[in-house]
């Protein structure tokens, strides 16, 4: 199976899974409606209920899940969340060329950098930067931009990855890369 084929059976697997996991999570919110209508009716018909409240009743099975269906509905907010996040980038293994563009950039960056960022970059404990980089034939097309993560204190590149992202990000935004808080450089004249 050729690189491209396999790419493309990645993505499509991806889209798939992305619209799997949409409507999972619309038949569940759907659920966690139509449970907190039917146990706020129920509790609003029992007579007394509203202000006759007395620390030491019991909660009622409807009460004990309208707190459990807000729970859960929280933490599928937060777990889409953390997954959309964790897959915003693809990483591959990079070339020779994109490990040469990404260094001689990273090297022209921070030649110019003012003695003024560079002290900011260290008290806002930046010790990464996301370099762009040129594409490859592993590359997406649907890949906005291809970065690098270089190691200012080293100089040198970290690990052997290009990463793809899906959005270009701004001058200056902080990203997680495997782990690595990194500052995006740019790519145009005025930053390299």
């Amino acid at each position: 199976m050729r690189a491209s084929q396999k790419t493309l059976n990645y993505t499509l697997a991806r889209s798939l899974s992305k619209e799997v996991s949409l409507m999972r999570r619309r038949a569940f919110k759907t659920a966690v409606l139509l449970t907190s209508i039917t146990c706020s009716g129920s509790e609003a018909a029992a007579p007394g209920n509203v202000f006759d409240w007395r620390p030491d009743r019991v909660s009622s099975l409807c009460e004990h899940s309208l707190q459990a269906a807000v729970i859960f509905a929280f933490g599928d907010h937060a777990i889409s969340r953390i997954i959309e996040t964790q897959t915003m980038f693809i990483r591959h293994t990079a070339t020779e060329l994109q490990r040469r563009v990404a260094t001689q950039n990273a090297k022209t960056y921070y030649a110019r950098l003012e003695p003024r960022k560079k002290d900011e970059l260290k008290k806002k404990n930046i010790r990464y930067l996301a370099v762009p980089t040129v594409r490859s034939q592993e590359t997406s097309p649907k890949a906005k931009e291809v970065l690098m993560v270089w190691d200012i204190p080293r100089e040198s590149l970290v690990g052997q990855y290009a990463y793809e992202v899906n959005t270009v990000p701004t001058v200056g935004e902080v990203a997680s890369y495997d782990k690595m808080r990194a500052e995006y450089i740019g790519k145009g004249p005025e930053t390299l």
